[in-house]
């Protein structure tokens, strides 16, 4: 990038109260973001409580950390992620207040899956292999929702690393909190037979190291009671219908020559 880039962009930047703005430049369109403040912890805390009262480790909060750590967090691990070889934005530029990283062009996951019948269903399934290969390559995600998702033309591509779920967890929770957050973001919108849905997802999670595969199923044991949760999505919203999607989809048929 020129100085003329970072010229525009820190005029942009004084020109609006944004966290997030996208910008043209020399080196095509980046997206610019701003160091995140000091947050409430309430929802932290709750999501706590929630996640020791049904005994799911991956489901705990990970710390966000504003400021200058925030930030240097989110460098750090879209760096590593990137240098494993998956698709994150790549880091242009950093600066004491903000970074500066590459726009991933393309369509959120969450409005092909909404599209529904076949091309819906096999987008989610491009999720699920997004999550394997990343997985495969020794990263985690921590944020898999996905609205978190972008297909792009070189195909599904991840943002949003502002923590790091190892500060809290185990590799094998970190990796299995990327599955309970796909799933758990996908499956109230996929409206596919829960049969279907649970081949798919087995699958994938076939291959998965033994340790991974097993958080996932006992967490999904301990989740089987928000299946009575309310089935209306209003006025409960998308949080209560993922959850009861989510407690449908246990147990998964896990083949017993499941790669360990």
């Amino acid at each position: 990038m020129t100085e003329a880039d970072l010229d525009f962009i820190a005029a942009r930047l004084a020109a609006t109260d944004a966290r997030v703005a996208v910008a043209e430049t020399s080196v095509g369109e980046v997206v610019v973001k701003r160091q995140h403040r000091a947050r409430s912890r309430w929802r932290a805390r709750a999501v706590d409580l929630l996640a020791r009262g049904l005994g799911v480790a991956p489901l705990q909060a990970v710390p966000a950390h504003s400021g200058a750590r925030g930030q240097a967090t989110e460098v750090e691990r879209l760096r590593t992620l990137r240098g494993a070889g998956i698709r994150v934005p790549e880091v242009l530029h950093v600066e004491r207040a903000f970074i500066v990283m590459r726009h991933l062009a393309g369509t959120s996951l969450v409005h092909l899956i909404e599209r529904g019948g076949a091309e819906g269903f096999e987008t989610w399934r491009r999720g699920l292999v997004a999550i394997a290969d990343a997985h495969a390559r020794g990263g985690y995600l921590s944020h898999a929702a996905a609205r978190n998702f972008i297909a792009t033309d070189g195909g599904i591509a991840m943002i949003d690393f502002e923590d790091d779920a190892l500060e809290v967890m185990s590799l094998a929770e970190a990796q299995s909190r990327d599955w309970l957050a796909y799933l758990h973001s996908t499956l109230w919108i996929l409206e596919r037979p829960f049969d279907e849905v649970r081949a798919a997802a087995a699958h994938f999670l076939a291959d998965e190291a033994a340790a991974v595969r097993d958080v996932v199923e006992r967490a999904g044991r301990r989740l089987a009671v928000l299946r009575h949760l309310p089935s209306a999505r209003r006025p409960w919203g998308r949080e209560v219908a993922g959850a009861r999607a989510l407690a449908h989809v246990f147990p998964l048929p896990l083949p017993a020559t499941a790669t360990t």
